[in-house]
């Protein structure tokens, strides 16, 4: 094997057995439970051997789901937690606005002044794309 694969695999997965996971599991489900945080946890079990990070790491990717049912919803600060930067290139905000060209509120109500006769359905559309991220269409049919 090649440095550069070593390099790489050694920080991929986790490194724990699943004897491990299950005695972590085991002291971090029912403080978690009683509200307490990761912090809070990792402090006061210094034991465990892991960072702050590793835990939320470790309970994001549902490591501890199987074994004791601990999903990232049972973090008490889950949702105002900042998405690391990594995670958050993903979601960008559009620059280009030329997809709403056409498309805008006060294009609808120019083309109902032009066609009053014209029967109106609307309907809202979320589209995902990978690379440009969610975007939002609004048909008028």
């Amino acid at each position: 094997m090649d440095y550069r694969t070593t390099l790489i695999d050694s920080r991929e997965g986790v490194n724990l057995t699943v004897q491990e996971a299950k005695q972590m599991a085991d002291v971090i489900a029912p403080l978690l439970k009683q509200g307490q945080s990761p912090y809070q946890i990792i402090t006061n079990h210094p034991e465990l051997g892991i960072s702050e990070k590793t835990l939320y790491n470790y309970i994001e990717n549902g490591i501890f789901h199987e074994i004791a049912g601990i999903t990232a919803l049972d973090l008490r600060r889950q949702v105002s937690r900042k998405l690391p930067r990594k995670k958050a290139k993903n979601y960008k905000k559009r620059t280009d606005r030329n997809y709403l060209k056409g498309r805008t509120y006060k294009d609808y109500q120019a083309y109902l002044s032009d066609y009053p006769e014209v029967f109106i359905t609307q309907m809202d559309t979320v589209y995902n794309d990978e690379t440009n991220g969610p975007s939002f269409r609004h048909l008028n049919l």
